[in-house]
């Protein structure tokens, strides 16, 4: 079952996720958004996400509330989408025009009907409604999505951290949708499917697809990777923690090439993914108990070849140069021969 804990916490820091913009100071929030909880939600989840259970085809009417605290009205864009899981390991729960993953039964984001956009109105409540049709047959999991609350022009949002540290910044609002046919969700773990060597993000990486088919989260994913020649040495190597696949999700996973590059040949990419922590240390675990997997390892050949965007040029001797090597002797020496016979020639005049 997903963890309620690390659910909530996804929620509430869905906000920060996107659309950072120019810090304002100011006393107090400009407007705050909350999800109206309707009767569907599961007992217990957070307050600040619609997780709700609904039978295939049912609609359910989801309610937002937007709160201006200024003396203007406010517009907001609103927009909505699916989740999915970007190149560096986050979840973008308001994905559009993309290509999403096989085992996707159904993008939520094309289930909700939303307004394009609300204006709340000065120092008081403006509600809104999307209205959300469940697909029309069964499916296992959680389906996961957003709703993206965005104001126009320069307003402030208060935010808040773990520490309680306050800061006012122009941020947009999401809000998570998931829902599910039945409470129990699937177990997640990262399946590895390919690697190859391509342009990820905009620089020369090694590519490795990672796909989570379950209908859950795999989350506090760690990463470590390894890039290794056929004489053993590790060229490239890459450790990273905390990362979140949605569910029903792939992300191609980059091991960047430094700026050198590498020589052409055949190479090994060995990627391990460790996604549960001992809830006391807060380890990773290594092992594999209760018929559980805890971590997978996995490798691949990948041959590279020489391109200027990705390796280093090593030009091997061939019989062309040797050839031109003798002829550049040559002229040398017959250059040589010829000064020495001009210096002689002046000499005894």
């Amino acid at each position: 079952m997903i963890n309620r804990k690390f659910l909530g916490a996804l929620v509430t820091g869905l906000g920060m996720l996107v659309g950072l913009q120019t810090v304002v100071h100011a006393d107090v929030a400009d407007y705050e958004v909350h999800a109206l909880i309707p009767s569907t939600q599961i007992v217990g989840n957070h307050t600040e996400a619609f997780d709700m259970v609904l039978a295939p085809g049912q609609q359910q009417e989801m309610t937002f509330v937007i709160t201006n605290h200024t003396d203007k009205d406010i517009v907001f864009d609103i927009s909505k989408g699916t989740a999915k899981t970007t190149v560096k390991g986050a979840v973008n729960y308001t994905a559009i025009n993309t290509t999403f993953d096989a085992s996707l039964p159904e993008q939520i984001g094309e289930d909700m009907q939303i307004p394009s956009t609300v204006t709340a109105k000065a120092n008081t409540d403006t509600d809104f409604n999307v209205e959300l049709t469940a697909p029309a047959k069964a499916w296992s999991g959680l389906l996961a999505g957003g709703i993206k609350i965005a104001p126009r022009g320069d307003v402030a949002v208060k935010k808040v951290d773990q520490t309680d540290r306050q800061g006012i910044t122009t941020v947009d609002k999401t809000i998570g949708v998931f829902i599910r046919n039945q409470e129990t969700l699937p177990t997640a773990k990262p399946q590895f499917e390919s690697a190859k060597l391509e342009m990820v993000n905009k620089k020369p990486a090694f590519g490795v697809v990672i796909r989570n088919p379950n209908g859950n989260f795999v989350n506090t994913m760690r990463l470590t990777s390894e890039v290794v020649d056929k004489s053993g040495k590790i060229v490239l190597y890459d450790d990273r923690m905390g990362l979140t696949m949605a569910p029903y999700s792939n992300m191609t996973w980059p091991i960047n090439l430094k700026k050198e590059g590498l020589p052409s040949g055949k190479y090994t990419v060995k990627v391990t993914a460790r996604w549960i922590r001992d809830s006391a240390t807060g380890d990773y675990v290594d092992k594999v108990s209760d018929k559980r997997e805890y971590v997978k390892h996995w490798q691949t050949k990948v041959n590279v070849e020489a391109n200027e965007t990705t390796v280093k040029q090593h030009k091997t001797w061939s019989w062309l140069d040797t050839l031109l090597a003798i002829v550049v002797a040559i002229f040398v020496i017959g250059i040589i021969v010829l000064l020495v016979k001009f210096a002689g020639l002046k000499k005894y005049r």
